[in-house]
């Protein structure tokens, strides 16, 4: 985005504005370290075991994502 940013392409500035909008209302939590100091992309939460599902799952079922997506059910699909 910084790159296309600098670019100054008039054209692309609505388009730019509404991606960073959306990116914006994507996110629902963010961690940095030094360890990835220029890293950069989207993970999605896949528990690898029950008792991990279970521990996070209502913190989880609260996230807009989950609600639109009804990822939790699918989640909780998997260890049935």
């Amino acid at each position: 985005m910084t790159k296309l940013e600098a670019s100054q392409i008039q054209s692309l500035a609505e388009a730019i504005w509404s991606v960073k909008i959306s990116l914006n209302q994507f996110v629902s939590s963010n961690y940095v370290t030094d360890g990835y100091v220029d890293a950069h992309g989207v993970a999605i939460w896949l528990p690898s075991d029950v008792a991990t599902l279970t521990q996070f799952m209502d913190s989880y079922q609260n996230l807009e994502f989950s609600k639109i997506t009804q990822w939790g059910l699918a989640l909780a699909s998997l260890f049935k």
